[in-house]
């Protein structure tokens, strides 16, 4: 069995969209920003913004606990992939890329959590 695949902040909020069945300008209207923010979010030319708004969000569009916390995973993965890494982080981190199809998504994101944490 092949391990889940991490979905990207842009690729979350997109599905979540279509599932709620709503077109960019009714999420935009819903959450108070521009379609064409929804539009940069979804096709990932801008980072996610800060973890409260994405909670906000999950409340103004009254998602189920499972997708308002796909969508803050998604966030704060995004989120923490720009954050600067030392050298031998780098080493590590390009060690568990490699390994990724062999180790289950939700334990390789554990020990990418753990390993920011130590370093």
């Amino acid at each position: 069995m092949a391990a889940p695949k991490l979905e990207s902040f842009g690729a979350c909020l997109y599905s979540l969209r279509c599932q709620k069945d709503m077109s960019q300008r009714a999420l935009a209207r819903a959450i108070g920003v521009s379609a064409a923010y929804v539009s940069t979010l979804e096709n990932e030319r801008r980072l996610p913004p800060p973890v409260d708004t994405v909670q906000a969000w999950a409340k103004s569009l009254r998602l189920s606990s499972i997708a308002k916390d796909r969508l803050l995973i998604a966030c704060k993965r995004a989120q923490r992939s720009q954050a600067p890494m030392d050298k031998d982080a780098k080493r590590v981190w390009a060690i568990c890329r490699r390994l990724g199809p062999r180790i289950p998504a939700d334990a390789l994101f554990q020990f990418e959590q753990r390993l920011r944490d130590v370093l």
